[in-house]
């Protein structure tokens, strides 16, 4: 299908549609969860391409919170495929144990290859004209999506019980929906979100670093206690934080190669500024 073709459907409910019909109306969200793990990605994405380990942890992260759990499987499943097999005569199929065990994993089977799908495409060098913010959006637009009707032509909302693999991936449809963003929200407003988007990583590294420097603080204190494996301080609210002696060499060294507390601390707050500049900015764009 061109893209000519999708922008002659306005009545069209497949996955470009319901997806155009979301880049109309909505801003990109953020699931915190995703943003995390599709970060890693960005930080390099060449590298991390090449990096198996990096790619396995990515899709793994995307399998466990999306792909449907073991116990979210409805028995009503089961009893309509026992229904399926009836009416094609392989008889009365027993729902054990050991069936209910087989359908479950090509229920998670099919899910994850279909997901596999479009964190393929999304991180692949082929999507790379594509910014990361719209990367990022289609693909947390993508995990919402749950079992196609054919009568209503509509997509029902993922829920934590859909049995349904993920939608079928159209590149030409992803161009025109990443077209449709940027002429929706302009070159300007779509750059801010990158902007953010990697200032976001550079937050969360940092705001990584500030925790370690605040327990730093607290271990240099007066207020500590030794309890072998664990060391107890107390910050300024007085509750008792426990801190496990292994890994305090660890946050010292980190803090350390950061310049120091007082220097993590302003790091901090200038990326604080930053990000809450660029979201102001963002805001006003769409004004």
């Amino acid at each position: 299908m061109s893209a000519d073709n999708i922008r002659d459907q306005s009545t069209d409910k497949s996955v470009e549609g319901l997806l155009l019909e979301a880049a109309k109306a909505n801003e990109p969200t953020l699931d915190d969860h995703l943003f995390s793990v599709f970060s890693t990605l960005e930080d390099n994405p060449e590298s991390s391409l090449e990096d198996y380990e990096i790619m396995y942890d990515f899709r793994k992260a995307l399998h466990e919170k999306y792909v449907i759990k073991e116990e979210n499987v409805p028995y009503g499943y089961f009893e309509r495929e026992q229904r399926i097999a009836r009416e094609r005569g392989y008889g009365n199929i027993p729902i054990t144990e050991e069936y209910k065990r087989q359908e479950i994993e090509v229920i998670q089977k099919d899910q994850e290859q279909s997901l596999d799908i479009w964190i393929n495409y999304l991180t692949c060098l082929d999507s790379s004209h594509l910014p990361p913010s719209i990367k990022y959006w289609i693909l947390n637009e993508v995990v919402k999506l749950g079992r196609y009707d054919k009568a209503t032509q509509t997509f029902s909302k993922r829920q934590k019980d859909t049995t349904a693999p993920f939608v079928e991936l159209s590149a030409e449809a992803l161009a025109y929906v990443s077209e449709t963003l940027m002429k929706k929200y302009g070159e300007e407003y779509i750059n801010l979100s990158d902007d953010i988007f990697n200032t976001k990583i550079e937050f969360g590294k940092v705001e990584e670093l500030k925790a370690q420097g605040d327990k730093v603080k607290l271990l240099d204190g007066s207020d500590i206690q030794d309890k072998g494996k664990v060391i107890l301080v107390k910050d300024d609210n007085e509750k008792i934080i426990p801190l496990m002696k292994k890994d305090i060499p660890y946050m010292r060294a980190n803090v350390e190669e950061a310049g120091g507390v007082e220097n993590i601390e302003d790091s901090f707050s200038k990326i604080s500024r930053k990000l809450e500049e660029l979201q102001s900015r963002r805001a006003q764009v769409l004004k």
